[in-house]
């Protein structure tokens, strides 16, 4: 089978799931699909139209087809997904980053314009390191600390800390919040702290699409029966780590600011950040008085 023509058995495939509204999207997602598991840049397909797929590649690419069809996101298919500009391994194990949470990192930069800052930096529920990872980026003598409950999630910000070439700069725990932080890491003041942490209701989980619900990990998503629980635990456990300088920066779901906020009754609230569509999604706080 040739490319074009896998391409266009590929979006008449993509198009009867469901996966897509439009057959536009549709010859994106399977230009995407074919670029990835060729590993090539999408100007080698346009390139290469009637190039023949052989017969080993085809069955594999079709497993690949047949499983995004079922509803698998694309990212956890390819393991790879872009955000804010860097390209992070992820898999099942941890959320896909997504450009909602662009806005955290928009959020903390306001409060720290000075590029060059030797900022120390925290990561908490960090799942893939996206958050933590890209103000490495940002900020090129900064130094990060981030942890996870999850040992599979640890794995996967070791493989990005080291895709990005940030291992001297980083520095991974497993830990149920800030229970198993040693006492040296302890004794630092962070400058910022960063968190995308688990907020959806629990009974919502089963009203969210296919493709989360099925193929995220839900320990990553559940924030217990009010969204709220791991607010608590923060508004709790973060103050040892904070001095009066500190920024905490977390991200919320749609309508849970005052709820959120009245939590927080350690820390002060500064200021809130919209997401592109509109919905506010980052909130900074500093320790109170």
């Amino acid at each position: 089978m040739r490319i074009d023509e896998w391409l266009s058995h590929a979006q008449k495939q993509i198009m009867a799931a469901g996966i897509v509204a439009t057959p536009q999207d549709a010859i994106l997602e399977a230009r995407y699909l074919l670029r990835r598991f060729l590993q090539c840049p999408q100007s080698y397909i346009f390139a290469h139209i009637d190039a023949t797929i052989d017969a080993a590649q085809l069955q594999r690419l079709d497993e690949w087809l047949a499983q995004r069809c079922n509803g698998m996101p694309l990212a956890y298919l390819c393991g790879r997904i872009e955000f804010y500009g860097q390209e992070f391994i992820v898999s099942n194990n941890v959320l896909i980053p997504r450009p909602d949470s662009e806005t955290l990192l928009e959020l903390a930069q306001s409060y720290f314009p000075d590029k060059n800052a030797e900022l120390n930096i925290l990561e908490l529920a960090a799942g893939s390191g996206a958050l933590g990872l890209s103000m490495l980026k940002i900020y090129q003598n900064a130094h990060l600390l981030m942890g996870d409950i999850s040992p599979a999630a640890c794995d996967v910000m070791r493989q990005n800390t080291k895709l990005m070439g940030f291992d001297a700069r980083t520095t991974i725990i497993q830990s149920d919040w800030l229970a198993d932080i040693a006492p040296d890491n302890k004794a630092k003041k962070r400058d910022c702290i960063i968190i995308n942490p688990p907020y959806i209701r629990r009974d919502d989980i089963a009203d969210l699409s296919a493709s989360v619900r099925a193929y995220e990990p839900h320990l990553a998503l559940d924030g217990g029966a009010d969204g709220l629980d791991c607010y608590r635990i923060l508004n709790t456990e973060l103050p040892p780590f904070c001095n009066a300088q500190t920024i905490l920066v977390m991200e919320i779901g749609a309508g849970q600011q005052s709820d959120v906020m009245a939590v927080m009754d350690n820390f002060t609230f500064r200021h809130g950040k919209q997401d592109l569509a509109g919905v506010m999604r980052a909130l900074s706080f500093i320790i109170s008085p």
